[in-house]
């Protein structure tokens, strides 16, 4: 959880500050602004062992009145593509339709 790792997030927070990606902090906001949206963040390991986080951002908090509430479900959709239909779409070849999976790392 965040509380538990403040320097990486106080690092986070004070460079996108430098860069004027952010704004704050503010002691007061009642009043200041008439629309303003925080969502809560925390913090993941990025990659295996490195030392380094990766900031995450909860859009979907707070439930009922979230960044991702306000977007029309009718604007976007995820639909997953199944084995069978990657498997379908991939044709055949001499030895029949393959499938290679892998086991990839982000960097």
């Amino acid at each position: 959880p965040a509380s538990q790792h403040p320097e990486p997030i106080a690092e986070y927070l004070m460079k996108e500050l430098g860069l004027n990606q952010m704004l704050g902090p503010f002691d007061d906001i009642d009043g200041r602004f008439q629309f303003v949206h925080v969502s809560r963040f925390g913090i993941i390991p990025k990659g295996y062992n490195t030392g380094k986080w990766r900031l995450i951002t909860y859009l979907s908090y707070p439930p009922g009145n979230s960044v991702n509430d306000g977007i029309d479900p009718s604007l976007c959709s995820l639909h997953y593509t199944s084995m069978e239909d990657m498997a379908m779409a991939s044709g055949s070849g001499p030895a029949g339709p393959q499938l290679i999976v892998s086991q990839g790392r982000h960097r």
